[in-house]
């Protein structure tokens, strides 16, 4: 089985968010401003753009960029600015709150009666619910595939390992990777995979990849994988 040491995993309590601002701040050499530095705008906007995926590594998934800001103070200073940077007044509590996975289903011959409560079966393996009839996968295949588990802080490494796992089995078509929030909390999250094994009687032809975020935060990336049919098949 391949491992699952992946930065998250512990379910040691995670930093508040200005802990996290802070790391991310001095994490990666340090940013694109510092003191003495030129001052633009598009610097400013760079360095927004690190800090957001700062905080994602760390498990923030609505964190983004515009949750922040820079107040510039130039009176006072010859030729030069002061920039502080502050988190916006009336965020959301998610934004505030790493994000940790309470559940993982994962739905490996998807149909949408899987979810409304069909004949699929569900097996759970390594804290994974996995919900299909005819699995194209065995059960300890799938958990070798998906790198998170319950428990687990959100990652995007993780996640981008997950999909790069299923689409390397060459077995489905499409791929997708969805974050739900819990109700009523505002640190939790479940996770749903939804997969579409390929079609038979064709070969494989991959062209490209599709990738929808849902909403600015979420990376929901969506893999379709195209196939076409050999002329041996069409004749």
């Amino acid at each position: 089985m391949l491992p699952h040491s992946s930065p998250g995993r512990s379910a040691a309590a995670p930093p508040d968010v200005s802990a996290a601002l802070g790391f991310a701040l001095i994490s990666g050499g340090g940013g694109r401003t510092c003191k003495g530095g030129r001052y633009t705008l598009s610097q400013l906007k760079l360095e927004l753009q690190r800090l957001e995926n700062g905080l994602r590594q760390q498990g923030y998934y609505y964190f983004a960029a515009q949750d922040l800001e820079f107040l510039g103070d130039t009176i006072g200073n010859d030729h030069g600015v002061k920039l502080l940077l502050k988190l916006k007044d009336g965020l959301g509590p998610r934004h505030l709150e790493a994000q940790r996975l309470q559940e993982i289903k994962i739905y490996s011959n998807y149909q949408r009666s899987d979810q409304q409560g069909g004949l699929a079966d569900t097996t759970v393996y390594e804290g994974l619910q996995i919900i299909c009839q005819n699995c194209p996968l065995r059960p300890n295949i799938m958990a070798e595939a998906v790198a998170q588990r319950p428990g687990m802080l959100y990652n995007p490494q993780t996640h981008e390992q997950t999909i790069e796992r299923l689409a390397n089995y060459n077995t489905f078509q499409y791929i997708s990777l969805n974050y739900e929030p819990v109700e009523g909390q505002d640190s939790l999250l479940n996770l749903l995979i939804y997969l579409s094994p390929q079609l038979p009687r064709s070969i494989s032809g991959e062209v490209g990849a599709a990738y929808n975020s849902g909403r600015y935060f979420g990376p929901a990336r969506q893999y379709w994988r195209m196939r076409r049919e050999s002329k041996q098949d069409q004749e």
